[in-house]
């Protein structure tokens, strides 16, 4: 029922590639193995959406077990003659399963998160909680034994929802402390049922919730899924209404689906024919629709021309023209950077300018585009994601990650040599604020002998300043979203009252002084323009949405605001006198 609702749900509401995605991942759920589907399929990319906007993902956890289920029966008859060896190699094996969690993490962490092998040590300790339970009898232990039994296990799972966060390895050894705390409770509660947690937890309001827990857990993440792909906030008032929400749905789940199949009195074939044959049929063949009409739904044409008119506004690139030349730091190449697709503005110009650097220099290709079409040059643009556009002499670490960096600016800043006017921008504060990589503090230092290299040769360099950084809860997709959910309200501006903005700030101050100073050097920057008055910056302008991500800009919107400011006041000086400096001996 989950399954269905939710599907038919997501062809209404979500957008048409997560429709699809709901789709897909309905089909691995219906087959216990949702864990391998998100394995294999979940996107982690830069500009990947939320996991926690993804209806499915929690049926990983009902994969997981439904592979343990398959596989214990082939144990139990070793397991009837458990004994005292056969627990300490249980214990051994247990062990083994944490330290193979820990130290494949950082081979897969998304395997390790996701996959049987690396959850057995879970179940092995329910294994053994079993066997304390139902095959050994320890009665005549003293109570007061088991009171401290029950108390530690508490204190070991309230030391892991405080202690274990998204930073940890996770499962690993750090999977013991909250499994074998949850074993000591019930192994208490089942030799001591008068304890003072045992009856904590056993008053009617806990278990009233322990008999509809599994209609929660399957009801709660869709329900909270579904909120969060609205871009609400969760407070106080929105969170108590939605836990009353998922008790009331799992209540009546409980009631009028749960019980009544337990309890069916019905043949085997009668179950496995409507019980399990007929929601297999029904579920595969709305998924399989969904998933050949696109996740469309039952929207209709107009929708789509409306969600194509908003989508245009969200690359990061010209899709049409592919005219933005980004890369992986690990496959940048001379090859790649000297295609004609790369040479842009006014092509019939001597090829004399360059725009280099990481992410935050090629969304500012749209807009150099319009500066240099009214002014007329041309311009090579190349760029790499989360590389700064500095000399590999200046890169600090070793590790695979700088390596690749290393490679990737040894070319661009080597290509980049080649012209006469230098254009570089990037995420500047970013790098100047990281040790380990970049140097910090000296970051600046280095990247300005750099430029005093340029134009000691007799080069012009041009430093574009890095935009302003919008809060994680930003939603670029809020537009679109907005079509088939009509509540949703999407912002137009964001405050940039913050410390991340104030350290940008003050990057592109020290930008600006450093140009000052040295009269081959000038600095430009949009934000006056982005951001009037320097409290708050545009999303949103005039139905132009500006920004693809927190801290990137449009292809459309970097456009967008170079005709604004041609319009306003024409293009600016720093690029208007390109062609005239281009026109002297250098």
């Amino acid at each position: 029922m989950v399954i269905v609702i939710v599907l038919i749900s997501s062809q209404q509401f979500l957008l048409p590639q997560d429709a699809k995605a709901v789709a897909k991942s309905s089909i691995w759920s219906l087959f216990a193995v949702a864990n391998i589907f998100f394995f294999r399929h979940l996107d982690t990319s830069y500009f990947a959406p939320e996991s926690n906007e993804i209806p499915f993902l929690h049926l990983w956890t009902l994969g997981v077990e439904e592979q343990f289920y398959m596989l214990w029966p082939f144990f139990v008859p070793v397991f009837r003659r458990i004994n005292g060896i056969f627990f300490l190699l249980l214990i051994m094996v247990s062990i083994l399963c944490f330290y193979f969690a820990e130290y494949f993490y950082y081979i897969s962490p998304k395997f390790t998160y996701y996959m049987l092998p690396a959850r057995i040590g879970e179940f092995i300790i329910g294994i053994i909680t079993s066997a304390l339970v139902f095959k050994y009898r320890y009665n005549k232990l003293p109570g007061v034994l088991f009171s401290a039994i029950s108390f530690l296990g508490f204190s070991l799972i309230i030391y892991s929802i405080l202690s274990i966060s998204h930073d940890n390895v996770f499962p690993g050894f750090l999977a013991i402390p909250p499994t074998l705390g949850t074993a000591m409770i019930i192994l208490s509660g089942h030799y001591k049922k008068n304890g003072l947690l045992t009856r904590f937890i056993s008053m009617n309001f806990f278990t009233s919730i322990g008999k509809i827990s599994y209609s929660l857990y399957l009801w709660h993440w869709p329900i909270l899924a579904f909120y969060h792909y609205g871009d609400y906030n969760i407070t106080l008032i929105s969170g108590i209404i939605l836990f009353l929400i998922m008790i009331i749905i799992a209540f009546l789940s409980y009631k009028y689906i749960e019980v009544p199949f337990r309890l069916a009195k019905k043949s085997a074939k009668f179950i496995l024919a409507f019980y399990v044959i007929c929601p297999i049929v029904c579920i595969l063949s709305i998924a399989l629709i969904a998933k050949k009409i696109g996740g469309q739904g039952l929207r209709g044409e107009s929708y789509l021309k409306k969600l194509n008119v908003i989508t245009r506004n969200l690359d990061y690139a010209d899709s049409d023209n592919n005219v933005t030349c980004h890369f992986a730091p690990f496959n940048i190449s001379l090859v790649e950077i000297n295609k004609q697709r790369c040479f842009v503005g006014d092509v019939t110009k001597p090829e004399k300018t360059v725009l280099f650097g990481d992410s935050n220099s090629g969304h500012f290709v749209g807009m150099l585009i319009e500066f240099a079409k009214h002014s007329g040059f041309g311009f090579r643009n190349f760029s790499h994601y989360s590389c700064p556009p500095l000399e590999t002499k200046y890169i600090l670490d070793n590790s695979k990650e700088s390596e690749h960096c290393k490679s990737a600016t040894k070319i661009s800043t080597t290509r980049a040599k080649n012209y006469d006017i230098i254009i570089m921008s990037a995420r500047w504060s970013m790098y100047s604020n990281n040790d380990r990589f970049y140097g910090g503090e000296k970051f600046l230092d280095n990247l300005f002998k750099q430029i005093k290299g340029y134009t000691k040769e007799g080069k012009k360099v041009i430093i574009i300043g890095e935009i302003p950084h919008m809060k994680s809860e930003y939603s670029p997709l809020c537009k679109q979203k907005s079509i088939s959910m009509p509540f949703m309200y999407c912002k137009d501006i964001f405050y940039i009252d913050d410390e991340r903005n104030r350290i940008i700030k003050e990057t592109n101050i020290k930008l600006k002084q450093f140009a000052s100073l040295n009269h081959a050097v000038d600095f430009f920057s949009i934000n006056n323009y982005l951001c009037p008055g320097e409290k708050f910056c545009y999303i949103n302008l005039n139905n132009i949405q500006l920004f693809i991500d927190a801290g990137h800009l449009s292809y459309v919107g970097s456009q967008y605001l170079a005709r604004m400011i041609i319009q306003e006041e024409g293009v600016p000086e720093v690029f208007k006198k390109i062609p005239e400096v281009l026109g002297k001996p250098l």
